[in-house]
């Protein structure tokens, strides 16, 4: 028993344990999952004034209905949003 706590002892000594430089805590994640919980909330009672302005029904966007089936593919849509979002994260870091 002696002889592998000295192995483990002179292996540290050898290769020393280094911490990653970038480390999540807990409460980073946590703060994360409020932030995201929050704006899908404000997303949510946005939604009514989003679908007055159009989006959700551009020109780009796919919509298949048949029957008791509806398939919806926001294409334009989705990249109205990006477009966006990207302009404001661009400004947001300058």
């Amino acid at each position: 028993m002696l002889f592998w706590k000295s192995l483990v002892f002179q292996w540290s000594a050898i290769v020393p344990l280094t911490e990653p430089e970038v480390k999540f805590t807990e409460m980073s994640i946590a703060r994360l999952l409020v932030v995201v919980g929050l704006l899908l909330v404000a997303l949510g009672l946005l939604w009514p004034m989003i679908d007055k302005v159009g989006l959700g029904r551009l020109p780009g966007d796919i919509m298949i209905e048949r029957g008791n089936f509806r398939l919806y593919i926001p294409l334009a849509t989705s990249l109205v949003v990006s477009v966006i979002l990207s302009l404001i994260l661009w400004i947001a870091n300058r």
